[in-house]
């Protein structure tokens, strides 16, 4: 079973305004009502494991929790002190977080990166790193910031080939097609 947002308008169909997501029958599972400008959470996803560690029903070592979201250490880190900023409620993709919660998320991944600095882990700087769906490396389908404490030959590498990089020309149209798809929203 592949967990998704639920659209209660148009139930075991495709969501017109989101028709790359996965959907089930309201029956099935209850999840987000995508006929709301603002995708609010509605139930926890019973197969979810970062619902599971929310509702408290998987183990977890927390270093922050509050209404909107919680933070906890990765059990697969990149390097020690790697962190997760969750939202409390199921959300998928960066787009269906609230702008509210959205803020907060950052806010303790700052306050935490503050924390890692000094915290005595090995920490000479601080990646923010999020994956907004499976070609991005999204391995968990609810939205995370990872908070990564980084120093030099810490073996995590992003490899991008920038060879030849874009004119000055197709830089200017790609930013055009970007801020008319912005003032669309």
């Amino acid at each position: 079973l592949l967990i998704g947002p639920v659209c209660l308008t148009r139930p075991g169909r495709t969501c017109v305004r989101h028709p790359t997501e996965q959907l089930f029958d309201v029956k099935l599972i209850r999840g987000i009502r995508c006929d709301q400008r603002k995708r609010e959470r509605t139930t926890v996803i019973p197969t979810c494991v970062f619902c599971a560690i929310v509702d408290g029903r998987a183990p977890a070592s927390f270093v922050h929790q509050d209404d909107s979201v919680v933070a906890f250490l990765d059990i697969h880190p990149v390097t020690p002190g790697h962190l997760l900023v969750v939202p409390r409620a199921h959300h998928v993709a960066l787009a269906d977080i609230d702008p509210t919660t959205a803020a907060r998320m950052f806010a303790v991944a700052r306050r935490l990166a503050t924390a890692l600095r000094g915290s005595g882990l090995r920490c000479e700087g601080i990646n923010l790193f999020y994956a907004d769906g499976a070609a991005a490396g999204q391995e968990v389908f609810h939205a995370h910031l990872h908070v990564l404490p980084r120093y030099v030959d810490d073996g995590f590498r992003l490899a991008i080939d920038y060879d030849p990089p874009p004119s000055r020309e197709e830089l200017n149209a790609i930013g055009e097609q970007i801020r008319a798809a912005a003032e669309a929203l």
